[in-house]
């Protein structure tokens, strides 16, 4: 009676495992396009795979080439923040955003990126940005703090 029982639960779950779909992945080329000098404050990047709530981000101190990523399948939302100073994270920020849905092999995606699309809501609310431009961070310090 035992093996009766373990052989219809291996062949149910067998049958459930070989019948499930497949859901793959993508091999995703991520490109920042900015026109107009070179984007030497680094650039970020952010996936958020809009069915399962998936995230991702990939900071990139230079700006040279391609950034590569294998992805699941689906929709996806793509985000990048530049920014044209010396140093990571100065000068001014460049944004720029994307929808895709990826379904398999390798898929282009070209984020345009300009200051004037930092004003979207894609990139933070109006109370962190001066303009097009984020708000400098503050750092409080909590020396002399009593508590």
């Amino acid at each position: 009676m035992n093996f009766l029982k373990t052989t219809l639960l291996l062949l149910t779950l067998g049958l459930l495992a070989g019948c499930s779909g497949k859901g793959g992945s993508s091999k995703v080329e991520i490109n920042a396009l900015f026109i107009g000098g070179a984007l030497q404050g680094g650039t970020v990047f952010w996936a958020l795979n809009t069915s399962n709530g998936h995230r991702v981000s990939i900071a990139k101190s230079d700006e040279a080439g391609t950034t590569e990523i294998d992805l699941p399948n689906g929709p996806w939302a793509f985000r990048a923040v530049g920014w044209t100073g010396g140093n990571n994270f100065e000068g001014t920020a460049k944004c720029g955003a994307d929808n895709v849905f990826l379904g398999g092999g390798i898929v282009n995606v070209n984020i345009v990126l300009s200051a004037a699309n930092c004003i979207g809501d894609d990139f933070g609310p109006a109370g962190f940005r001066i303009g097009d431009q984020f708000k400098p961070l503050e750092v409080i310090s909590c020396v002399g703090v009593a508590g």
